[in-house]
């Protein structure tokens, strides 16, 4: 899964407090849930509102890791 460890990423790149405010995310991602698409959104919205160069740059890890 490829933001299957998107839990990791978000200490990674220290949004882990993101995690307390989209709370849905690590379980949707677990289960497979028909929100954790909103729930990614979500936190990456949020990890952009608090530091836009520290979001872009985990954006960017995470589309290379699509590559």
């Amino acid at each position: 899964m490829l933001i299957g460890k998107f839990y990791f990423r978000m200490f990674m790149f220290d949004f882990d407090e993101i995690l307390h405010h989209v709370p849905r995310l690590v379980r949707s991602q677990s289960f497979g849930d028909p929100d954790y698409p909103r729930n990614v959104y979500k936190a990456l919205d949020l990890a952009y509102q608090i530091d836009q160069q520290r979001a872009i740059a985990m954006i960017i890890h995470i589309l290379m890791i699509l590559k």
